[in-house]
């Protein structure tokens, strides 16, 4: 492995502890670098453990964070994390 690549190997462990620890200039910062990941109805469900339709209803309900694209649900990765991590600090809804 040459050392570029050991880098790159170092930077992605750091970001990924400091995206877990749910620090938002980390968030934001993955998100100017990977653009934006867009995650399906069924990869939200099943990282809340919830079904599918609970999804689709908070949907509805404009509860959780989504885009609409060509009539399907998609959730950015990055804006998904950041409404967690309110979650998490007692914010609205918990």
């Amino acid at each position: 492995m040459d050392r570029l690549q050991e880098l790159e190997g170092e930077f992605r462990d750091a970001l990924e502890r400091r995206l877990q620890l749910g620090d938002i200039d980390a968030m934001r910062l993955f998100r100017d670098i990977a653009g934006p990941e867009h995650l399906t109805v069924e990869q939200v469900a099943r990282r809340f453990q919830v079904t599918p339709q609970t999804v689709y209803k908070w949907c509805r309900e404009g509860y959780i964070p989504h885009l609409t694209l060509g009539g399907v649900i998609r959730f950015d990765a990055a804006d998904l994390a950041e409404w967690e991590h309110t979650r998490k600090r007692g914010g609205a809804d918990t």
